[in-house]
Formats: C-alpha cells, sequence, structure tokens
C-alpha cells in the first residue's frame, strides 16, 4: 500500500494569489536531500481556484499530494520537513512550515486513470460516534460515481494523527480531463 503526504496551506497574507504560486512552485527546486526526493513517487500541487467554482473554500491556498512509496515512507518525509532550510523557505510564503498542516495517509487507487490538469480535492470528518475503522470500511465500499470526465478517483485515509485544526479522516481525489 501506497503512503501519501497531503497538505493544505494557506499563503502568507503579504502575497496575493498568483505571486504566492509563483513563489510556492519555485520551492519545489530548493534542493530537498535526495533521500527525500526517493520516497517520491508522484508530486502534484493544486492551487485553490477561489470564486470561480461554487462551494469552493477559500480558506485555504493550495493543497500538496505527494504518492510516497510506502507506508514505511512516512517517517522519512516528515523528518525532513523539519530541516532548517526547508522552514525558513517556507515561512516566506506560507502562513507557517508545512510539517503544522501536513496530513499523513494511506492511498487506495479506486479509478487508476491518469493524472491530469484539473483536480477537486475534498477533506472528509468522520461523524461522531463512528469510528476510524467504519468510516474507512464504509467509505471504501463507494465505488466511483459515474462523474462526466472523471479520470482518476483516489481515496486517502488518514493514519497518522493530523496536526491541531487539521483533524481530517480522508481526503478525495476526483481528476478529471477538463474543467
Amino acid at each position: 500500500m501506497n503512503g501519501k503526504w497531503i497538505y493544505l496551506a494557506q499563503r502568507n497574507p503579504r502575497l496575493d494569489r498568483a505571486a504566492f504560486v509563483k513563489r510556492w512552485l519555485s520551492h519545489r527546486t530548493l534542493g530537498a536531500p535526495p533521500a527525500m526526493g526517493a520516497e517520491f513517487v508522484t508530486a502534484d500541487y493544486a492551487a485553490v481556484r477561489a470564486g470561480e467554482i461554487g462551494s469552493v473554500s477559500e480558506e485555504y491556498d493550495a493543497v500538496g499530494l505527494f504518492a510516497l512509496r510506502g507506508l514505511a515512507s512516512i517517517p522519512t518525509v516528515a523528518g525532513f520537513l523539519k530541516l532548517d532550510h526547508i522552514q525558513a523557505d517556507e515561512k516566506r510564503f506560507f502562513t507557517t512550515t508545512s510539517e503544522n498542516f501536513s496530513m499523513f495517509c494511506a492511498e487506495k487507487v479506486v479509478l487508476g486513470g491518469d493524472y491530469t490538469a484539473h483536480v477537486i480535492v475534498q477533506f472528509l470528518r468522520r461523524a461522531s460516534g463512528v469510528s476510524p475503522h467504519d468510516f474507512e470500511q464504509a467509505w471504501a465500499g463507494q465505488g466511483t460515481a459515474a462523474l462526466s470526465g472523471l479520470s482518476r478517483h483516489v481515496q486517502n485515509v488518514v493514519i497518522a494523527p493530523p496536526p491541531p485544526g487539521f483533524g481530517y479522516d480522508g481526503v478525495a481525489e476526483f481528476w478529471f480531463a477538463d474543467e
């Protein structure tokens, strides 16, 4: 089973959305240690397009989706998030460092199609009284809906305690061929 590192970030208020996205994407070239990069299978970055699609939250500005080689990759990646040079750079364009808004998950590919330029990411919380196991079992029983243009569908179950304020139990990815 693959691991997944997912973060839900807010931009530094000194930057407008366009400047944030440009600065955020340049962070990838900062020089993560080769051992960290070796743990990645894919790295996808999604900027929130606030106001363009109905009911999209404007609370956050970016989502990072990083498929990892396995669940055993999670401690390695989590450790690298604490490196001084990575944190110093993140403070320039995020409101805080990524270790404070990162979630580590087990990834289940429901529909294994292509990664595309358009993704909807949905963050889920289980109802009170529902155990994590029951949540995972009920969610796993839901197949891929017949959504027009759906290319890829992934269910990510949060398996490590998330940071305060990020009490999500699941993260769904819906990848589409076009808008």
